[in-house]
């Protein structure tokens, strides 16, 4: 499973009943894109799509698993252990590492 398919399972395991634009908004892609998303998480037995109850029209996008359970606890392990190591680092030099990268970013998108 790819890092946007990841970060789109935890987003629906965190947010039960998403629509596919909000997913979308939250990855920063196309609603075609969201799609096809949805499409392989759907495929791939994690998520569901769903009539919303009250509008027919609506699909919502649900949660197939839950990420308590192995396998799919790991994919919060990461986040959280990044989270635990950034709390700890000095403010003003994880501001200078993201000057960093975003330089870094800059000079290879300019080719």
């Amino acid at each position: 499973m790819g890092d946007g398919d990841a970060r789109a399972l935890i987003f629906i395991c965190e947010r039960p009943g998403v629509r596919a634009a909000d997913i979308a908004a939250y990855l920063g892609i196309t609603a075609a894109g969201a799609t096809a998303l949805i499409d392989r998480l759907v495929e791939r037995g994690v998520a569901t799509r769903d009539y919303d109850p009250d509008d027919r029209r609506v699909i919502r996008i649900n949660p197939a698993i839950d990420l308590s359970d192995a396998p799919w606890s790991s994919l919060c392990r990461f986040d959280d252990d990044f989270d635990d190591a950034v709390a700890l680092r000095d403010v003003a030099r994880i501001e200078e590492l993201s000057t960093l990268l975003d330089d870094l970013t800059a000079a290879v998108t300019s080719r």
